[in-house]
């Protein structure tokens, strides 16, 4: 798992990001354990963005990330337990 940051709008005055883009790429696999052979291997991401509300306010930059890193986590979840709800209704 890795995460990335970019600034998507950048203020031309004071060179501070207003807006950012936070993302999240996983990759995971399923291992039976009698075997140990992997049966479901995989890669997810998720891309979120995030406002920076002004430049006096020196935690809202965090908090805002936090809250993307929470997000896009969510997301990595959701795909992945997709991902294993339909191999274990399809079995493949």
């Amino acid at each position: 798992m890795y995460s990335t940051r970019a600034s998507i709008i950048v203020d031309v005055n004071t060179s501070r990001p207003d807006i950012e883009n936070y993302g999240l790429n996983a990759s995971y696999s399923l291992t039976e354990i009698a075997t140990a052979k992997v049966v479901v291997t995989g890669q997810t991401f998720s891309r979120v963005s995030y406002d920076i509300p002004g430049q006096a306010q020196r935690f809202a930059r965090l908090r805002g990330l936090r809250d993307a890193e929470t997000r896009a986590a969510k997301v990595i979840a959701d795909n992945i337990r997709s991902r294993l709800a339909s191999y274990f209704i399809a079995g493949t």
